[in-house]
């Protein structure tokens, strides 16, 4: 695996990248800008957001191992969703 640093110094024009999911619902987009000033100095822009709703809880019910209590008395049992 490699990582990329980008600076103004060596990434310059406008990338912008859209991302579509399709099992539970990704949505991403990023937008990169540089521009390069001078031999030693440059502007980098980068913002990115993203949405990932992920499974429902019927899909992915949340099942403890153990018995246990909360704080306000709510009680779980083990292996029920």
């Amino acid at each position: 695996m490699s990582i990329h640093t980008f600076t103004g110094l060596n990434f310059e024009g406008t990338d912008v990248q859209f991302r579509q999911g399709f099992i539970e619902e990704f949505s991403s987009l990023e937008l990169r800008h540089g521009m390069k000033f001078s031999e030693d100095s440059g502007l980098f822009f980068y913002y990115g957001i993203d949405s990932y709703g992920g499974s429902d809880q019927d899909d992915s019910p949340v099942i403890f191992r153990h018995d246990f209590e909360t704080f306000d008395g709510q009680l779980f049992q083990a292996n029920r969703p």
